[in-house]
């Protein structure tokens, strides 16, 4: 049964890496054995010292049959469109499906999924398994229903599988008081736009690898990798520094999609408590009042600086890509006389950055 449950397991995570394949030695090992789908479902290990034949008479049933059911606390009638969904936390789910991968690429390799804690991506052959919300807009990955993990077709150049993780203390740029003239705050005028054009994503390694135990001794080479890797924000050619983006689904407050019937971003005739944030000098120079990232429509600046704002410990609010005005006044951020006063919505929210 939990075979079964595990090969369902595998069915619906693969469903969605197109052209992706599964080495067929993995037959060769009971899918119930392996790490992740104890991880998953609660088993407990088998002893491999059991012997069938040694078993006192009143562990059999009446049929004079063994009962080999594992021990678990899990119920194992989860359906297979829900068995990804068996933790809640972004990054267990995470830890599972890399390490199931990693089986069904190796056919072999057994990587217990504890161990790849904050691990966001894997490298094997010719693919790279990545965290989704490493590449696309930070309101599409929360979405419900989103795959957590997306194929891209490449590779590092090694030969071993590596698992990609971030640094533990990725840096960002500090507030410089030589660029006071970039530095406007001014008043949220009611538009959204992008003024990030020029920032983007770019990935690279460290000097840092470290070897994950499968399970084998006696090996001269090295099969598994751990592999320090960096997301590097630059901004015109200019660095603003390295973010870490799994740590802002865990933090930073998400709204997936604009449920409103208007979508109109006309300029709001009340007054409010927004200050626009037109450049990464006025991100790293906060204003009093909340700010505005405005990167309406650039999935790049704005994953950035919403990994950004958690990394500083700011109160951060992510809106969807077809966010409206009419979002800002449900979430208490606008200073609108028509929903609520100032000290309504400082009670309420307090966000320091809202990203649009």
């Amino acid at each position: 049964m939990v075979s079964l449950e595990a090969f369902g397991y595998i069915s619906v995570l693969y469903e969605n890496l197109i052209g992706a394949s599964i080495n067929l030695e993995i037959l060769q090992h009971p899918l119930h054995t392996a790490e992740w789908a104890q991880y998953l479902f609660g088993l407990s290990k088998p002893d491999p010292t059991t012997n069938p034949t040694m078993l006192e008479f009143d562990e059999l049933d009446a049929s004079g049959e063994c009962d080999w059911s594992y021990e678990s606390d899990e119920s194992h009638d989860t359906l297979y469109t829900e068995v990804l969904e068996l933790h809640r936390e972004p990054s267990e789910n995470l830890c599972a499906m890399l390490s199931c991968i990693a089986m069904c690429e190796s056919g072999e390799y057994n990587v217990d999924p504890r161990q790849l804690k904050g691990v966001i991506a894997l490298s094997a052959g010719d693919s790279i398994f990545a965290a989704s919300a490493l590449v696309s807009d930070p309101a599409e990955a929360s979405r419900n229903g989103k795959p957590m993990i997306q194929r891209l077709f490449g590779n590092l150049g090694r030969s071993e599988l590596a698992f990609l993780v971030p640094p533990s203390a990725p840096k960002l740029m500090e507030y410089n008081p030589a660029d006071w003239n970039m530095i406007n705050h001014e008043p949220f005028d009611g538009t959204f736009q992008d003024s990030f054009q020029g920032t983007s994503l770019h990935l690279s390694f460290t000097d840092f690898e470290m070897p994950v135990d499968i399970g084998v001794r006696g090996l001269r080479d090295t099969q598994v990798i751990l592999l320090e890797s960096l997301i590097s924000v630059d901004h015109c050619g200019k660095s603003v520094g390295d973010i870490n983006v799994i740590s802002l689904f865990n933090s930073a407050r998400i709204i997936s999609q604009c449920k409103h019937r208007s979508v109109s971003q006309a300029k709001s005739s009340s007054g409010n408590d927004l200050v626009s944030l037109d450049c990464w000098e006025e991100f790293f120079d906060l204003p009093a009042k909340t700010g505005l990232f405005r990167a309406h429509g650039n999935w790049q600046a704005r994953l950035a600086a919403a990994a950004a704002s958690v990394q500083r410990g700011m109160k951060t609010l992510v809106l969807p890509q077809n966010a409206c005005l009419d979002c800002l006044r449900h979430m208490y951020v606008l200073n609108d006389k028509r929903t609520c006063s100032r000290s309504h919505r400082d009670a309420q929210t307090g966000y320091d950055v809202v990203i649009v």
